[in-house]
């Protein structure tokens, strides 16, 4: 009867299609759902069964550990139920466990064995919510009220469980500690050469189809920086890694402080160690792309066997190893694995390190965007889907997507869509090898080591360089730095999406190719500033330089040069009735150089005098018909003046733009008034202007927006000034922000006429807001403080 309970128990999570058994559990109101495998189950031995199943010539074994096991069985047939009822009547004694193989979607197979990981609400009792049940718990070591949770419970009622705690107020989440079986983004481990630090057209390659690491070293080679690479460990005796090694961790319940097991396929890690930073100038091997960085080694999974491709890890395994990583000081953690259902504990652990690693600033978090063996692209694989995490796909010595009919001639693709962010050489990277005849071949070095695991780590050490740049930079700002200096590479079409905000992207290439030069400068510059006035008269003005030394000093054709030193430079307007912008430049030996940008003279006003304007009024309206007219100063004016003409008007200022609401009030047919604005440097001329009142008039061209706050140093919006004035199209209207040198920095649409802006990220200066989708455009001055 019991027997009978216990199917009735798992039919009600599962349901048939044909002979294919489905099972699954919910988590944050989605199925988590995967297929039963029909040829494999996995087993736990009892004492000294493992060798009366290996004399079983129709069973087939996987080892896992000494005392597990997956089973391959072909000749089974019928449900799971079926099939575990007559692997038992094979074997004289009882297994300690048997348990189904789940395949999720994405084809990794993972296990449930009854281990459970729940987060529990602050000041919440595991005993009280498991009452009635056997159980044992493990607190998380790095995590606060995480528990590892065994019971001796089957998949079926395992997931059961989960749905019930899920509902539980007291649960912060609950899911299975899954045994994964995942493979690392890696296809063929051969060699060929670093052409992704420099490409001179590598194997028939594109010219420059790399990231400039080369000329990024003229500025640092990562001294400073940790990287954390949690993988299946690192060789810690390689002589071209020795050197830029710390102290690791074993995640796996081991004890190799980092290293791998070397009778087994365990090579992986050592590979993407030596592409992050092998040591340089030492006449020996390659050169890590950040070779003045340090390798912390985590250990989180090995390998099947000697000859498998396939890891074993856990969810707990991957988050501790992540939780260790940033908690023993890791500035990156890259990571070229993925693969399986979701799991919170996984996420959140990424978060962990994201939030509160580098002392609150962030840890930069890396994963590999996942390859499709012998395809041409998955979507990108869980955990390179998280929000907090980048997510790096492969490129070619082509400059392609990594795809089947790329140039390099390997048979895989890399993976791509959603949730993508950019992309890194990541076929026939020359790299290292477990010394000896244990690792990939019989050397210390392997040829076209590849996949997404070498892009992943070649990402993570050009983010070693941007951090070693600017040591002061949080996670947030190194990944903006990172994702914003890409080359576009051709032949894609690159667009503007919501939740992608460093620039136009592209589903195959994420925001394009890293482009470790430009990021590197970006950050250098980061760090340097020029502080001064906003406003330069005709008196001496001197601006000085923060951060940086030795420059040469260069300024605006309206200027005159006082005088100027290392670190300073005074200026003063060249005619005291002169009105534009204005700069001085501090440019560095190495071609790096800041401006700071300001106005020189008195505030011109930003439309022609006796401009004439048009605009509709409502007659049956019932309010008083104030029209709102938006005048801007291309500068911070401190004062504006505004004399009436005609009818009753208000006044209400935004930083350099004015906004006269004036009434409308017969018998005139128009409306007047002129105004003028100043700043230290005096007054400008007046301005005029007339604006012809209309009753109920139907025209597609009464157009205009205001843009306040204006300055601002933390958000601006865009709104219409009157529902009167009408676009021709409200859904097409869309805004742009440049620079004073004519580069495109952001655009996006209006919606609802309205749009706010996030302008704390932009350097502190003037910009040039356009917009677009109506019969003229509009152009405005945006001045972030």
């Amino acid at each position: 009867m019991k027997q009978l309970i216990l199917l009735f128990n798992f039919l009600a999570l599962t349901f048939f299609t044909q002979a294919q058994e489905k099972v699954f559990y919910k988590i944050n109101n989605k199925n988590i759902e995967f297929n039963i495998s029909q040829k494999e189950m996995y087993v736990e031995f009892a004492e000294n069964q493992k060798s009366a199943v290996q004399r079983i010539s129709a069973i087939v074994m996987e080892e896992l550990s000494t005392n597990s096991a997956i089973l391959k069985m072909p000749d089974l047939q019928g449900t799971y139920q079926n099939r575990k009822e007559g692997l038992q009547d094979r074997v004289s004694t009882k297994f300690q466990r048997i348990e189904p193989v789940l395949i999720y979607k994405d084809g990794t197979k993972q296990i449930a064995k009854g281990e459970l990981n729940i987060k529990l609400k602050t000041n919440t009792s595991i005993e009280d919510l498991l009452k009635n049940r056997s159980f044992t718990i493990q607190s998380n070591e790095f995590d606060k009220d995480l528990y590892l949770v065994k019971l001796n419970l089957e998949t079926s009622e395992l997931f059961e469980l989960v749905n019930q705690l899920t509902e539980d107020s007291r649960v912060v989440y609950a899911e299975p500690n899954f045994i994964r079986m995942i493979k690392p983004h890696t296809d063929d481990p051969f060699f060929s050469s670093q052409w992704s630090i420099n490409n001179q057209g590598y194997l028939g390659g594109t010219v420059d189809a790399d990231m400039d690491v080369d000329d990024a070293w003229n500025h640092t080679t990562g001294t400073g920086i940790k990287v954390a690479v949690i993988d299946d460990g690192v060789d810690l005796s390689h002589t071209d890694l020795t050197a830029n090694l710390l102290t690791g961790y074993d995640a796996t319940d081991g004890s190799s402080n980092g290293a791998p097991n070397e009778s087994r396929n365990d090579a992986h890690g050592t590979a993407c160690a030596g592409i992050i930073a092998a040591v340089a100038n030492n006449t020996n091997g390659t050169a890590g792309v950040a070779y003045s960085a340090k390798i912390i080694p985590v250990r989180i999974a090995y390998s099947v066997s000697s000859i498998s491709t396939v890891w074993i890890t856990s969810d707990n395994w991957i988050a501790n190893g992540i939780n260790w990583a940033w908690q023993n000081g890791a500035d990156v953690l890259s990571n070229s694995y993925g693969g399986g259902s979701y799991s919170s504990v996984i996420e959140n652990a990424i978060n962990n390190a994201v939030n509160n690693g580098r002392s609150g600033k962030g840890s930069v978090v890396l994963f590999s965007s996942g390859n499709d063996p012998g395809g041409d692209g998955d979507p990108v694989s869980f955990p390179a889907t998280v929000e907090s995490v980048i997510s790096v796909g492969a490129s070619s010595m082509c400059d392609t997507r990594k795809n089947l009919s790329s140039c390099d001639g390997e048979n895989w693709g890399s993976n791509y869509g959603a949730g993508l962010d950019l992309v890194a050489p990541g076929v026939k990277i020359y790299t290292t090898d477990i010394s000896g005849s244990n690792g990939y071949g019989s050397g210390d070095y392997i040829s076209n080591f590849n996949g997404t695991s070498s892009a992943c780590p070649n990402a993570a050490g050009v983010v070693a360089l941007i951090l070693s740049a600017n040591q002061n930079l949080t996670q947030h700002e190194a990944r903006e730095i990172l994702e914003r200096n890409v080359d576009k590479v051709s032949g894609y079409s690159y667009i503007t999406k919501s939740g992608q905000p460093n620039g136009t992207w592209n589903s195959q290439v994420g925001y394009g190719r890293i482009n470790a030069k430009k990021a590197v400068e970006e950050a250098l510059l980061s760090n340097i500033s020029i502080t001064g006035s906003e406003i330069v008269c005709s008196s001496n003005t001197t601006f000085n330089l923060q951060g940086g030394n030795n420059p040469t000093w260069s300024k605006s054709y309206n200027l005159s040069l006082v005088s100027s030193n290392n670190n300073s430079i005074t200026v003063k307007a060249s005619s005291s009735t002169v009105g534009g912008q204005g700069y001085v430049r501090a440019t560095f030996a190495n071609g790096i150089f800041i401006q700071k940008d300001f106005w020189v003279g008195v505030p011109v006003l930003g439309y022609d005098i006796n401009e004439d304007f048009t605009m509709c009024r409502d007659i049956n309206s019932t309010s008083n018909n104030f029209f709102p007219v938006s005048i801007e100063s291309m500068d911070a004016s401190t004062t504006w003046q505004v004399q009436r003409i005609t009818n009753n008007h208000t006044i209400s200022t935004q930083g350099n733009e004015v906004v006269v609401s004036l009434q409308y009030a017969p018998p005139y047919n128009y409306i007047a008034f002129k105004v003028r604005a100043s700043n230290s440097c005096g007054f400008s001329d007046w301005l005029e202007y007339y604006i012809e009142v209309i009753d109920n008039c139907s025209s597609e061209n009464y157009n205009g927006y205001m843009v306040y706050p204006n300055p601002s140093s933390e958000s601006v919006t865009i709104q219409k000034k009157n529902n009167d004035i009408k676009t021709q199209n409200s859904s097409d209207v869309q805004y742009e922000i440049f620079d004073f040198n004519s580069n495109s920095i952001y655009k996006n649409y209006i919606s609802n006429d309205k749009a706010v802006i996030n302008v704390s990220k932009l350097k502190k200066g003037r910009y040039i807001l356009k917009i677009y989708g109506m019969k003229e455009e509009e152009t405005h001055h945006l001045i972030v403080q």
